[in-house]
């Protein structure tokens, strides 16, 4: 269901690191797996580079998915 989401808008997605792994003290890696699918989102967390967020490619999100 997620791969079918990410396919709805290709061009923008986004990942960030993820808030609830930060919070620990011995986080779970990877740390950046949080992914924004959609305008406004994408573009919101962009202007304001939120944990690291950076736009990826629906490849790059399908192997954060796999992973």
């Amino acid at each position: 269901m997620a791969n079918d989401v990410i396919l709805e808008d290709p061009d923008h997605i986004g990942v960030l690191d993820c808030a609830c792994r930060l919070t620990r003290k011995s986080p779970c890696l990877p740390l950046n797996v949080c992914m924004a699918i959609g305008e406004p989102f994408v573009g919101f967390l962009e202007n304001f580079k939120t944990n690291n967020f950076r736009r990826i490619t629906p490849e790059e999100a399908a192997e954060i998915l796999r992973a």
